[in-house]
């Protein structure tokens, strides 16, 4: 998970670099809100799963968190064109 992480953030940083036109900070700065309320969030959820379900529980969000991730990637990171008017 721990690796997936920091490779993700380094992609995600350079998907912005590349793709960001106008209002660059802005969009990294949303971006690291997302990454650090998201790991605020994914410690408190993994802490209920645990206290709740044990081992197997936590097993189960951590799949679905990462589901949802590849979805987001997937649907959300497509690179588009811009077309002169």
């Amino acid at each position: 998970m721990s690796s997936g992480v920091f490779i993700t953030q380094s992609a995600t940083i350079s998907y912005i670099a590349v793709n960001v036109k106008k209002g660059r900070s802005l969009a990294s700065g949303l971006y690291y809100m997302g990454y650090y309320t998201g790991g605020t969030l994914g410690a408190w959820l993994g802490g209920i799963a645990y206290a709740r379900g044990q081992w197997s529980l936590t097993v189960w969000l951590l799949l679905f968190v990462q589901v949802l991730a590849l979805l987001i990637a997937s649907f959300g990171m497509i690179k588009t064109t811009v077309r002169a008017k």
